[in-house]
């Protein structure tokens, strides 16, 4: 059986050709394949084909050979059925397909387990309980306006808010000066019409960009540790997370704790501050790191298609995956 495994992100799209033997044959990179922040279905397609059709050309199998897809994204229920239906069968794809969500697929990339629980904090944020590898309910990521706190966006929008009082001077933070580098404007504190032209520039360039793009101050937060203004928005951020872990949390559901996301990777505070909280209330649950969700986009096709994947397979998955991704890409 020749299957074909997709996780489809907003910044990149990876895919990857397995088989019941359980072994990464192929892998696939492409870009942006989240149909909310890719453009649109059509562009965001174009990426999962790409991604698709390259995983099998380095599988060596041609795309007709693919007995079922398996679509895992956040943006995922931004595309129709009828759409991908019409869309696979243009690029040589007529199998039957699945659409799962990001969460899910980071989930089971972190454990074998079907039952416990996934916390992202990437540009969004967002918490999962799962119980038989699909999700049982789901707290927050839903979006800058109403949620996603402890986000990337969440993060640097306050850093952008924090740097600007400063600049007014209402506070004192060391984030003045990386977070106008990260948004390339000059520190510039002459006065025009009473305010620093640095803040003038800070207005100009937040209001013309994509809020989104705020999500690029995020690190920001992470680079002074004495600094109590930052420290205050990594410790809101930690329990913000860590309470949607809490909201999600049922007392049937004993399993491991998968986080993942760009804001996570790489920030050990973010992540300390969560499992303090956690355990503060009375959740010590094993904590589990996931850089993505191919491994999960895989296990999740396989259990698809009837396969059963235990701790011994979830390994095979693993490891072929890794090594196919180290000849990909030289990591």
């Amino acid at each position: 059986m020749i299957l074909a495994a997709v996780d489809a992100g907003g910044t990149r799209t990876r895919a990857s050709i397995v088989q019941d033997t359980l072994e990464c044959r192929g892998i696939g990179l492409a870009g942006r394949g989240n149909p909310i922040s890719g453009g649109g279905p059509e562009a965001a397609f174009g990426e999962v084909a790409s991604a698709i059709g390259r995983a099998a050309a380095d599988a060596g199998v041609a795309l007709a050979e693919i007995e079922a897809v398996t679509l895992a994204s956040a943006g995922g229920t931004a595309f129709e059925a009828g759409f991908l239906t019409d869309a696979f069968a243009a690029v040589g794809i007529r199998a039957p397909f699945s659409k799962r969500g990001d969460l899910a697929a980071l989930f089971c990339s972190g454990t074998h387990e079907t039952d416990g629980y996934s916390l992202v904090a990437g540009t969004g944020a967002t918490a999962v309980r799962m119980v038989d590898s699909a999700e049982a309910q789901t707290i927050d990521g839903l979006g800058w306006l109403l949620g996603d706190t402890g986000s990337g966006f969440w993060i640097g929008h306050r850093v952008a808010r924090a740097v600007a009082a400063a600049l007014d001077g209402r506070i004192s933070t060391s984030m003045v000066e990386p977070a106008l580098e990260v948004m390339g404007i000059a520190p510039d504190l002459a006065l025009r019409t009473g305010r620093p032209i640095a803040n003038h520039e800070l207005v100009r360039v937040v209001y013309t960009q994509s809020p989104f793009a705020l999500a690029a101050l995020a690190p920001v937060a992470f680079l002074d540790d004495g600094d109590p203004v930052s420290a205050a928005i990594v410790d809101e951020a930690a329990r913000g997370l860590a309470q949607a872990v809490i909201d999600v949390h049922a007392d049937d559901v004993t399993g491991p704790l998968v986080v993942g996301g760009g804001v996570m990777a790489g920030q050990r505070r973010l992540l300390e501050g969560i499992v303090a909280v956690l355990r503060s209330s009375g959740l010590d649950l094993p904590v589990i790191r996931a850089t993505d969700g191919l491994v999960g986009a895989s296990v999740l096709a396989l259990r698809g298609a009837g396969v059963t994947v235990d701790a011994e397979a979830f390994e095979t998955v693993r490891a072929t995956t890794a090594t196919q991704l180290a000849r990909q890409t030289g990591l």
